[in-house]
Protein backbone atom coordinates (compact mmCIF):
# COMPACT_ATOMS: atom_id res chain seq x y z
CA UNK A 1 0.00 0.00 0.00
CA UNK A 2 1.30 3.44 -0.95
CA UNK A 3 1.51 6.15 1.61
CA UNK A 4 1.29 9.84 0.83
CA UNK A 5 4.97 10.33 1.66
CA UNK A 6 5.90 7.68 -0.89
CA UNK A 7 3.70 9.32 -3.53
CA UNK A 8 5.17 12.76 -2.86
CA UNK A 9 8.70 11.40 -3.06
CA UNK A 10 7.99 9.69 -6.37
CA UNK A 11 6.63 12.74 -8.25
CA UNK A 12 8.80 14.02 -11.09
CA UNK A 13 10.72 17.27 -10.67
CA UNK A 14 8.90 18.93 -13.56
CA UNK A 15 5.41 18.28 -12.21
CA UNK A 16 5.13 21.53 -10.22
CA UNK A 17 6.30 23.80 -13.10
CA UNK A 18 3.94 21.96 -15.45
CA UNK A 19 1.02 22.52 -13.10
CA UNK A 20 1.95 26.19 -12.68
CA UNK A 21 2.09 26.63 -16.45
CA UNK A 22 -1.27 24.92 -16.87
CA UNK A 23 -2.82 27.13 -14.19
CA UNK A 24 -1.43 30.26 -15.85
CA UNK A 25 -2.67 29.17 -19.28
CA UNK A 26 -6.13 28.35 -17.97
CA UNK A 27 -6.36 31.65 -16.09
CA UNK A 28 -5.28 33.53 -19.22
CA UNK A 29 -7.94 31.86 -21.34
CA UNK A 30 -10.59 32.53 -18.71
CA UNK A 31 -9.77 36.24 -18.95
CA UNK A 32 -8.99 36.58 -22.67
CA UNK A 33 -11.85 34.60 -24.21
CA UNK A 34 -14.66 36.70 -22.69
CA UNK A 35 -12.79 39.85 -23.67
CA UNK A 36 -12.43 38.54 -27.21
CA UNK A 37 -16.19 38.10 -27.37
CA UNK A 38 -17.22 41.18 -25.37
CA UNK A 39 -14.90 43.81 -26.88
CA UNK A 40 -16.14 43.45 -30.46
CA UNK A 41 -19.72 43.56 -29.20
CA UNK A 42 -18.99 46.66 -27.12
CA UNK A 43 -17.33 48.26 -30.14
CA UNK A 44 -20.33 47.59 -32.36
CA UNK A 45 -22.79 48.92 -29.79
CA UNK A 46 -20.65 51.99 -29.10
CA UNK A 47 -20.24 52.80 -32.80
CA UNK A 48 -24.00 52.46 -33.28
CA UNK A 49 -24.67 54.82 -30.38
CA UNK A 50 -22.10 57.33 -31.57
CA UNK A 51 -23.41 57.31 -35.12
CA UNK A 52 -27.00 57.76 -33.89
CA UNK A 53 -26.04 60.72 -31.70
CA UNK A 54 -23.85 62.22 -34.42
CA UNK A 55 -26.58 61.94 -37.05
CA UNK A 56 -29.09 63.54 -34.66
CA UNK A 57 -26.64 66.37 -33.96
CA UNK A 58 -25.89 66.85 -37.66
CA UNK A 59 -29.60 66.93 -38.52
CA UNK A 60 -30.21 69.44 -35.74
CA UNK A 61 -27.34 71.62 -36.90
CA UNK A 62 -28.64 71.48 -40.46
CA UNK A 63 -32.00 72.81 -39.25
CA UNK A 64 -30.30 75.78 -37.58
CA UNK A 65 -30.65 74.56 -34.03
CA UNK A 66 -27.97 74.91 -31.43
CA UNK A 67 -26.42 71.75 -30.10
CA UNK A 68 -27.45 72.84 -26.60
CA UNK A 69 -31.16 73.19 -27.27
CA UNK A 70 -33.54 70.29 -27.08
CA UNK A 71 -34.89 68.95 -30.39
CA UNK A 72 -38.48 70.02 -29.66
CA UNK A 73 -37.65 73.71 -29.08
CA UNK A 74 -37.80 75.84 -32.21
CA UNK A 75 -35.20 78.65 -32.04
CA UNK A 76 -36.05 80.27 -35.36
CA UNK A 77 -38.64 82.58 -33.98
Amino acid sequence: MHTSAHLLASTPDQLLPARELMAFTLASYIILVPLGIALPLITLVWSGLVSAVASQWICGAARGRSALTSPDVDTRG
